[in-house]
């Protein structure tokens, strides 16, 4: 009930307050037009006035008559709005876009708006654009060419006919461009929604000069369900300022009051906020009141004569408890100082040696992480380092049986493909990982060059939601495998034999797999002393990269038989 007294009383002050109308008074909308003009000093008479001209419903021509208003159109697009003659209280804050401030009109239930433009005409039409935009997020008209020409409301040369609409319980902009130039732009915004209550979400308060603490002393309660502000605590003498923040509606300004009833419920005191605007933050001086308990009231209006009607149900209120402070003197306060400020040094002091010491024991975990990461990655390059003369060796062995065997034309193409990929495994010496791409270069050139000696049959598989350019392995982890299963698996088979190599992504986990129809290694004999000299130097890099990288572990699995051999290398958490 105390809100509801208030709110009567705030509507009566806003509606002699508001400034008039060319042609137009009273808070019905009638039958007029309305056209948005630029803000006139000496018309202003009440701070969220609604600059705009009316001319009426018979007479549109007349907008561009010199007698009609003393304001100017705030675009030569001319943009004019018809509302239900009978709509009440329609006017909202200007809705800002860029640098251009669009028009806002609140309109009840489902009535319609018609939207025309007075500056597009048969000349000009094929240079405007408009579009139509729901709440402020779906674009149900892209920037699309105006509809029609029209010629109603007594105009003397048909005008651009932009439309009618009517979307219950959301908001629309309506907006128009010229194409040819940017800067004439202009629109305007219907706001169908019946819930325009405000909602504070938080609060701000400023140090008052007088704090003795030099701090602000308050604090808020927010309801459980929906987590807005219900009460403001403070202590008389620390806060000068609260700001309380509102959720924004776009066109939509918020009043407030603060108030201290009686035992009787009658007010004894009532103040306003400061700076109530459409910014979405209202501003209340708490400094000088008294302590006591005091109701913060914010409700919705308008513009001018034509605000929002203020009811009781868009409205809200918060309790505002300002408490008085502790009876401690200044010279209390003093000599409490003096006292603690030895035991503050102490603990000052003890905080920056356990702080000092904490930091001397990180930095030195850090450098011993870092030397063993070295030694790992010297270890690792030594086995790189190994790898790469027994590839070689194996290479040229096989380019040496090719001449022993006369077969000059294979050992040269041999040889050809031999320096190619030599060429790339040096170029990859000082890099502990390359990209899987690269990878996959260097196996498909070697396969390409073993297929001449042995003519078996090869396959590289990658699943198509990996990106190998982007995934980056350790360098040569897959070629002493390959070599394996060529060597010891596909060799003696020639045309029977097939090596494949796939590559799949597993959850987050990369799989490198190796496959050959081969004898498998038991009875070929490839884990002899001789011939895996490769694998081992390979298994004991894998130990080295688990050391490496802790988090992401490397998993070897070899699986041999009588149909062949698969080697799977797991990279766990890769991708």
């Amino acid at each position: 009930m105390k809100i509801n007294i208030f709110l009567i009383i705030f509507c009566f002050v806003s509606l002699n307050l508001s400034a008039q109308f060319e042609g137009h008074h009273g808070t019905q909308f009638g039958n007029y037009i309305y056209f948005d003009a630029l803000p006139d000093q000496h018309n202003v008479l009440f701070k969220n006035n609604i600059h705009g001209i009316y001319v009426p419903d018979d007479a549109v021509f007349r907008i561009f008559s010199k007698d009609v208003s003393d304001q100017k159109l705030a675009s030569p697009i001319a943009l004019g709005v018809k509302l239900n003659p009978n709509e009440m209280f329609y006017g909202m804050m200007p809705v800002q876009s860029f640098n251009r401030s669009f028009p806002a009109f609140h309109i009840k239930g489902t009535s319609s708006a018609v939207v025309i433009a007075m500056g597009i005409n048969k000349n000009n039409i094929g240079d405007y654009r408009y579009r139509v935009v729901l709440n402020d997020s779906v674009e149900i008209v892209h920037w699309s060419n105006i509809p029609r020409l029209d010629q109603q409301y007594g105009a003397k040369q048909p005008y651009g006919f932009i439309g009618n609409f009517s979307y219950p319980g959301k908001q629309t902009l309506v907006e128009v461009i010229n194409i040819k130039n940017y800067n004439l732009r202009t629109g305007v915004v219907f706001d169908w929604r019946s819930n325009l209550k405000p909602f504070p979400f938080g609060v701000i308060a400023s140090v008052s000069k007088n704090s003795p603490s030099g701090s602000a002393d308050f604090s808020a309660k927010r309801d459980s369900a929906t987590q807005r502000i219900t009460e403001i605590s403070c202590v008389k003498g620390t806060v000068g300022t609260i700001n309380v923040h509102l959720r924004q509606h776009p066109g939509v300004a918020y009043g407030s009051s603060i108030d201290r009833f009686g035992t009787d419920g009658k007010p004894i005191y009532r103040g306003f906020g400061l700076d109530e605007d459409a910014s979405g933050e209202i501003k209340f001086d708490v400094d000088t009141l008294p302590p006591g308990n005091y109701t913060i009231s914010i409700f919705p209006f308008g513009g001018g004569n034509n605000g929002i009607m203020v009811s009781a149900d868009q409205a809200i209120s918060i309790d505002l408890i300002i408490t008085a402070p502790k009876s401690t003197s200044i010279l209390e306060k003093k000599t409490s100082y003096k006292q603690l400020l030895p035991y503050l040094t102490g603990a000052a002091l003890s905080i920056a040696l356990l702080f000092w010491l904490y930091r001397r024991q990180v930095n030195i975990r850090l450098t011993r992480s870092v030397q063993a990461r070295q030694n790992v990655n010297l270890k690792i390059r030594a086995i790189r380092a190994q790898l790469n003369p027994h590839f070689m060796f194996n290479a040229l062995t096989s380019i040496q049986n090719l001449v022993n065997k006369n077969d000059m034309e294979s050992a040269n193409h041999y040889l050809s493909r031999f320096a190619s990929l030599t060429r790339k495994v040096l170029n990859t010496g000082e890099k502990e990982l390359i990209s899987l791409e690269d990878e996959l270069k260097i196996l498909d050139d070697y396969l390409q060059m073993e297929q001449l000696r042995f003519g078996f049959q090869y396959h590289i598989h990658t699943d198509a939601d990996i990106n190998v350019a982007n995934i980056e392995i350790p360098a040569m982890l897959l070629q002493p495998f390959v070599e394996n299963a060529v060597k010891h698996g596909v060799a003696d088979l020639r045309d029977r034999g097939e090596v494949k190599v796939t590559i799949r992504k597993e959850n987050n986990n990369l799989n490198l797999i190796i496959t050959d129809n081969g004898m498998g290694f038991i009875q070929t004999g490839a884990m002899s002393n001789s011939n895996s000299f490769g694998l081992k130097l390979s298994e004991e890099r894998i130990e080295l990269l688990n050391q490496l990288y802790t988090g992401q572990p490397f998993k070897l699995n070899i699986k041999t038989g009588d149909t062949g051999t698969t080697v799977t290398i797991t990279l766990t958490d890769w991708i």
